[in-house]
């Protein structure tokens, strides 16, 4: 439990440097849970951007990072008891009868909600101990920054792609990788995907002054499937969802204050969400977008002067992009693309080229962009899941229920400011995502404001006593139909997080793991071994430099320019590889991995390879451990 003793000093001393900033910035929340929800995030973003340079100055080590949080905390002295004051006022302030009070509601439905987001939020809680198993997370979200932390220094890698992406929230968990391990940095995911159930909850509160309806929006949001896994794992989409609410909360509040400083809050967590994903600057657009509406016609309407809207306009942007700059600058000096892979054909990035930026993008279309795709597609994105539009798969999605409350909206007799711009954003970024990217998770920004909306209209709906029965029924089903998702998807790891399972048996009993291949390679393998990963990327439990060989994600290892197993090899030893890790029967959702990424001719030169160039030394489960021969 050493990791819950650091996440609750990591959380004491980011509340506070976030809270400092905001004094700084001149701003002042009136309720303790506004400032926790802006200032928690901020501070942490902070101390990961503190992160980020000791890193690129080849200082990532875990005494000058306690250093550090000891300097903050010592500064910092006045505001951390400021926020443990805070903490106990507003624990000390709830209402003890919360889950007696009916709120007009009838059969106590308030309670029913309150105790099924109680056990989602516990039931995650307990599921976050579990040690970094998802492919994703184990193939670069943590992986790359354990490469960071054994180099102490963030280096170019060019043979894994996500390394040159805009990666803020990855290094939060770096923090924890630094600290502890990577159950920290599953905490700290967790802690970030709760602040923003507590952001939504805030924002209702605030903008529609009903804890009925604050209440139902964190509970919709967070019962959708994939929120559910993305909140426990060393995940980023969630997270960067957190950080493109705050924008937009802050945004709406300088829309009713028309406070510059609303303004600047709002920027500084779009350069946040800009420095978090590839799809980043995509949704900073969609805000900068109702920014640049919202002010036009207000200028229109009361005659302001259009400079004035140009200086703020400016002012929004130019803080976003000095946050996003630090990525886009450490892109330009490993790739030479600062905006890398995109726009390469300009910048002439190295190892990557126009032929694997359209394989990509091919990747990313599912979709045939026609008008009958564009307009049917409110119905897909909750209907059908998986990682891109199509593919079935329980713990990823939305789920079809709330689709049909969404329309609702346009019939109620009364209409909210807030309501609008949200729909507004909804609008932008299915759009844009449509035209964009098919790829299913790049779309979750768009969540938070569907279960604001969702939860609007089902309180308006609650105060008509011929259907509140009925939609009470709908919505208590759906959140059992989802918290049996969440059962389904934590069951098998809930023996290791409680500690009744090893860890070591927990990540060697899967098929197609490499985990076992992997201890084979840290225990048997000299340390100057560097190992070619063929048909599997996941180097986490590796303590030894690897390469991705995948065709699809790097350019390192160019396949095009082999003739023959020959000039493969001699590649690979100029380059230093010692060894060759192939998974030959790793299987995922179904499917065979990689399979339609390494071309017959390239699994037929390999296969020549190992047998005219290589010595096997392990083979179990379908992997083989091949050392190549020296010349």
């Amino acid at each position: 439990m050493i990791e819950v003793l650091y996440l609750i000093f990591v959380v004491i001393v980011s509340t506070a440097l976030g809270r400092r900033i905001i004094r700084l910035i001149g701003l002042r929340f009136e309720q303790n849970l506004e400032n926790f929800v802006f200032s928690l995030p901020l501070g942490l973003s902070v101390l990961a951007y503190f992160t980020f340079f000791i890193g690129i100055a080849g200082l990532l080590y875990k005494w000058i990072l306690v250093l550090i949080l000891l300097f903050l905390f010592t500064f910092l002295i006045k505001d951390i008891k400021s926020v443990m004051s805070g903490s106990y006022k507003f624990i000390k302030s709830i209402d003890k009868n919360i889950l007696t009070k009916k709120y007009g509601l009838g059969f106590n439905f308030f309670s029913i909600v309150l105790g099924f987001l109680s056990v989602f939020v516990v039931l995650n809680f307990i599921a976050s101990f579990v040690p970094p198993w998802h492919f994703d997370v184990i193939a670069y979200h943590l992986a790359i920054q354990k490469i960071y932390l054994v180099a102490h220094q963030i280096i170019y890698l060019p043979y894994i792609f996500y390394s040159n992406l805009p990666s803020l929230i990855d290094t939060i968990y770096l923090i924890g990788l630094l600290l502890c391990n990577g159950i920290l940095s599953n905490l700290l995911g967790y802690s970030l995907g709760i602040m923003l159930v507590l952001a939504i909850y805030s924002f209702c509160k605030r903008f529609f002054n009903s804890r009925v309806v604050a209440v139902l929006a964190s509970m919709i949001f967070y019962s959708f499937p994939m929120v559910i896994r993305g909140t426990r794992t060393s995940h980023v989409d969630i997270q960067f969802a957190f950080f493109i609410f705050l924008s937009i909360y802050g945004l709406i509040l300088y829309f009713g204050s028309r406070d510059k400083r609303h303004l600047i809050l709002s920027a500084i967590f779009a350069g946040f969400g800009g420095s978090s994903k590839v799809f980043g600057p995509v949704a900073v657009i969609g805000i900068v977008i109702v920014l640049i509406s919202h002010l036009l016609l207000r200028a229109a309407k009361y005659k302001t002067q259009y400079k004035t809207v140009f200086f703020h306009i400016s002012i929004f942007c130019l803080i976003t992009l000095a946050i996003i700059l630090p990525w886009l600058l450490k892109n330009y000096f490993f790739t030479g693309n600062p905006f890398w892979p995109a726009f390469n054909d300009i910048f002439n990035g190295r190892y990557w080229d126009s032929k694997h930026q359209k394989d990509l993008a091919d990747i990313a279309h599912k979709r045939t962009l026609s008008v009958v795709n564009y307009i049917r597609l409110p119905w897909d994105i909750h209907t059908q899941t998986g990682s891109s539009i199509g593919n079935i798969d329980l713990d990823e999605g939305i789920g079809p229920y709330f689709l049909a409350f969404l329309p609702l909206y346009f019939v109620l007799p009364k209409k909210n400011n807030s309501i609008n711009i949200l729909f507004g954003l909804l609008f932008i970024y299915l759009t844009i995502w449509f035209f964009l990217s098919h790829v299913f998770r790049h779309i979750i920004v768009s969540w938070p404001p569907i279960a604001i909306i969702s939860a609007y209209v089902i309180a308006e709906l609650f105060k008509n006593r011929y259907i509140s029965k009925t939609v009470k029924i709908l919505v208590i089903f759906t959140f059992n139909f989802n918290l049996l998702i969440l059962f389904a998807t934590i069951a098998h790891s809930i023996p290791v997080a409680l500690g009744l399972e090893s860890q070591d048996h927990f990540n060697s009993k899967y098929p197609g793991s490499i985990y076992k291949a992997s201890k084979f390679i840290n225990i048997n393998l000299p340390e100057s071994s560097k190992i070619l990963l063929f048909r599997d990327t996941r180097g986490f439990y590796l303590n030894r430099d690897y390469v991705w060989a995948d065709p699809l994600f790097q350019l390192y290892i160019n396949y095009s320019k082999f003739k023959s197993e020959d000039d493969f090899y001699n590649d690979l030893r100029l380059k230093g590889i010692t060894h060759i890790l192939v998974n030959t029967e790793f299987e995922w959702r179904g499917q065979v991995v990689y399979e339609n990424r390494y071309s017959q001719r390239i699994l037929n030169m390999t296969d020549n390879l190992l047998k005219k160039y290589s010595t096997n030394l392990y083979e179990e489960d379908g992997i083989l451990i091949n050392e190549l021969k020296r010349k």
